[in-house]
């Protein structure tokens, strides 16, 4: 009896087994690939969190100025991630655009 409940606790973990791990591609992959077919590279992390930082900038637009809010995520962006405003802080803001928060997009 021991034996076969050891065999079906075996073909359980087999079938059961751990979670699939996705393999598809994210949002941020496609933004730090962007980012990168313009030589725009470095920690993935801070690239990352930099275009999340423009589109929570480029949110202003629904209570304020657009071009306010534009020039606040890309003044920010080049700060972070110490770029010129043109055209590369502006090249990260529109890829984040499309990644993160289309809704922004050409504002």
């Amino acid at each position: 009896m021991k034996k076969c409940v050891c065999a079906v606790g075996a073909v359980l973990a087999v079938v059961v087994g751990p979670p699939a791990v996705a393999t598809a591609g994210t949002d941020d992959d496609a933004f730090l690939q962007s980012l990168a077919g313009q030589g725009i590279t470095g920690d993935p992390n801070q690239l990352v969190a930099a275009g999340h930082t423009a589109c929570d900038d480029l949110s202003g637009v629904a209570v304020g100025e657009p071009g306010f809010a534009r020039l606040a995520a890309l003044r920010a962006v080049a700060d972070a991630l110490q770029l010129p405003l043109e055209p590369q802080a502006d090249f990260v803001v529109r890829a984040a655009e499309t990644a993160y928060c289309p809704q922004y997009g050409g504002l």
